[in-house]
């Protein structure tokens, strides 16, 4: 009996240990699920990352300066340049002859101001002239004055006649005459003598007129402002250009950038000086490093562009409260040439100090 009974329950025992074990494999995973569903949302609270990221850099547009048709074409699309390659250059023979027509205006301004010197140099001697005749007719004045005026008190004892007092006074009368008309020769001379002034000041506007002149010569070659890649040629020599469209566009490619999008709530553990890791969708296995240059301050929707130059990022979904993203620009250091295309997709983790 005591047999049986023991067999019995060791039946059952069998029986019960496989739903056992099943159900403590079952809570083994949950709590395995959990405490790495923990671990992990930690570690994206230590580790922001984004996969919302394209790869750019600082562009310009080439704008000619003048107007001309191109003489030359040196680049082509997707074309590396280095700073000082001549890109195009535009038909100069116009702005040679406006440069020397200019310079030929500079020269007749500069020889007109020479002859005025001169002209004004001669002007002032025949001031100097003037003066010295009317300092001498008024000596004759005096002299002729002061014989007068020995000779009148002669006259009632008749030690000199009448006829010699009249003599004295027409000369004193005469010299009168002299001096006004001295007095004024030395005014209409001293007025009559002109300047070089308003001949200066036309120097000086033909002389910026060559300045422009030779400005616009030189802008017939444009060259390179820095080491880059030429994209979007769509031009051919014989074009006829102007300051208003630009021919093609100029990335600067000494430095280049990710600008990722992260929630709102991940930007607290962003900080400006963050090193950072990343990779473009193209080459997963390419680790790419640097640092986080700047954190947005602003964003606009694409339902509000007030504010100019403020990147729009549109939110994912409309009917919902969600966290807004905001561009965080990361500095790359030295990547691989081969994959910096503006507008590629990339990954980034930023990582608080660990490289």
């Amino acid at each position: 009996m005591r047999t049986h009974d023991l067999h019995l329950r060791l039946s059952r025992s069998i029986q019960t240990s496989p739903r056992s074990i099943g159900r403590a494999v079952t809570v083994s995973l949950v709590v395995l699920l959990v405490v790495t569903g923990v671990l992990v949302l930690r570690r994206l609270d230590a580790l922001p990352r984004t996969d919302d990221a394209i790869i750019t850099a600082n562009t310009i547009r080439v704008v000619p300066e003048i107007t001309g048709r191109i003489a030359t074409l040196n680049v082509k699309d997707d074309a590396s340049v280095h700073k000082g390659d001549v890109l195009y250059t535009i038909e100069s023979e116009r702005y040679e002859l406006n440069l020397a027509a200019a310079r030929a205006h500079v020269q007749a301004v500069e020889a007109e101001i020479d002859l005025t010197d001169r002209r004004v140099s001669s002007q002032v001697t025949a001031i100097a002239v003037a003066r010295a005749h009317a300092d001498a007719a008024r000596a004759r004045l005096k002299e002729t004055a002061d014989t007068l005026a020995r000779l009148e008190p002669l006259l009632p004892d008749r030690f000199v006649t009448p006829q010699q007092i009249d003599i004295a006074r027409t000369a004193k009368a005469t010299a009168e005459s002299q001096l006004a008309g001295a007095l004024s020769a030395t005014q209409q001379t001293r007025e009559a003598v002109g300047d070089s002034k308003a001949l200066a000041a036309q120097l000086l506007a033909a002389r910026a007129l060559m300045g422009q002149a030779e400005r616009d010569l030189r802008n017939t070659v444009v060259r390179a402002p820095f080491d880059g890649r030429v994209v979007g040629v769509t031009t051919s020599v014989g074009q006829w250009v102007d300051p208003v469209k630009p021919l093609f566009t100029l990335i600067d490619s000494s430095q280049w950038y990710i600008i990722a999008d992260f929630r709102e709530t991940e930007l607290p553990s962003v900080r400006p000086g963050d090193p950072v890791t990343g990779y473009v969708m193209t080459e997963p296995g390419v680790h790419l490093r640097g640092s986080v240059e700047s954190v947005g301050s602003a964003v606009a929707g694409l339902d509000n562009l007030a504010i100019a130059g403020i990147p729009p990022v549109q939110r994912d979904l409309n009917w919902i409260r969600i966290a807004q993203r905001f561009p965080v620009r990361i500095a790359l250091e030295d990547p691989p040439p081969e994959l910096m295309r503006i507008g590629a997709s990339a990954v980034v983790v930023v990582r608080h100090g660990r490289r």
